[in-house]
């Protein structure tokens, strides 16, 4: 008969995947991306609806029409509209299009960044502080160790460090005191502990927060964020020299690239027909290649016939999105730019435009 011994020392749980961590990852993000508060959340849909949540309802966001589908989401689940505002030809944002866009409803402004390519923050800042626009920043294809944009706010994604199929965990960052405070309460449920077993519901806001073991994942890819960060550059580089002499693809502009694990190339006009059987030949070849968002409103369920923005839908028809992770050797990234070059001799021979 099993008998329980009272003087056995209580069994204590590793505490490796507790909220230990979570403090941890927190810490961790604060040193790395110079932010004062961290705000840890399980899904980029998530950051945004918390981002959002203060703008009154039913307002205009000034917005990117190809930015992640969890932004406008978010958009609708904080019962706002949109604004959309058009592209420059590399898929980033620029002020002349947001003075084109504006209107006088527009209180808030989200800049997004594309694939690693940044858009213009310091004129961003600028034209939000002229205009009175609260200023968020999509960070979720820009995350890297770089100049703070101004935002009040800014969304990260987690996926840059953890790849996608294992975790949709993302944060907030920012050094605004209270506005970390509201959104760290809301992203809890609005559950807030008290002394001992205490505790007390502010809000009746859906519990949003990270799983230790997301947070596991994400500090132990954080603390090699700098080499990481090293090789993507090592491997744009490679990408630069070996497509450059290529006059059937544009690159984007070194200065405004920051490492992200995928690679663009534009696609010139006489390239956008053959475009499917370009992107099923690297497929076929092993390569793990992407096309980038497609503008919002031409999706079933945010459709607008009366829309059309030149750039935006110039850069879906154009970009694809080739592997550039760390784990990949020089001679993977050599694979990948013969394969390019050879798809697209085979498929230049066809003329088209649209």
């Amino acid at each position: 008969m099993f008998m329980l011994n009272i003087n056995t020392h209580p069994y204590k749980l590793d505490l490796t995947l507790t909220n230990n961590c979570v403090l941890a990852l927190e810490e961790a993000l604060r040193s790395y991306l110079n932010y004062q508060h961290i705000i840890l959340l399980d899904s980029v849909e998530s950051a945004f609806t918390l981002a959002l949540s203060t703008v009154e309802k039913y307002s205009p966001v000034l917005c990117s029409p190809n930015a992640p589908i969890s932004l406008y989401k978010a958009i609708k689940q904080n019962e706002l509209s949109t604004q959309y505002c058009d592209l420059k030809l590399d898929g980033t944002m620029e002020t002349r299009f947001f003075k084109k866009s504006l209107t006088a409803e527009c209180s808030v402004l989200v800049l997004s960044h594309n694939h690693g390519i940044l858009s213009d923050t310091e004129a961003t800042f600028q034209f939000t502080q002229e205009n009175d626009l609260s200023f968020i920043e999509d960070a979720t294809q820009a995350f890297s160790q770089r100049t703070k944009s101004g935002a009040e706010l800014v969304v990260y994604a987690f996926d840059t460090l953890i790849p996608s199929s294992l975790t949709k965990g993302a944060f907030i960052a920012t050094d605004d005191a209270t506005s970390a405070k509201s959104l760290q309460a809301k992203a809890k449920g609005g559950h807030v502990h008290n002394k001992l077993w205490n505790y007390d519901l502010l809000t009746e806001d859906v519990d949003h927060t990270l799983s230790p073991l997301v947070a596991q994942l994400a500090l132990d890819a954080l603390q090699k964020g700098q080499e990481r960060e090293k090789r993507i550059a090592a491997i744009q580089k490679l990408y630069y020299d070996g497509l450059s002499g290529n006059r059937l693809i544009e690159l984007p502009s070194p200065s405004r690239l920051t490492p992200y694990p995928l690679f663009q190339i534009a696609l010139i006009p006489v390239l956008f027909c053959p475009k499917e059987d370009i992107y099923q030949t690297l497929l076929e070849a092993g390569i793990d290649v992407k096309v980038g968002n497609k503008p919002i409103y031409k999706t079933t369920v945010y459709k607008d016939e009366s829309l059309s923005l030149f750039g935006a839908e110039e850069v879906f028809k154009a970009q694809l999105l080739l592997p550039c992770h760390h784990m990949m050797r020089d001679e993977d990234v050599m694979f990948v730019i013969e394969t390019v070059e050879k798809a697209l001799k085979t498929y230049a021979y066809r003329g088209c435009s649209f």
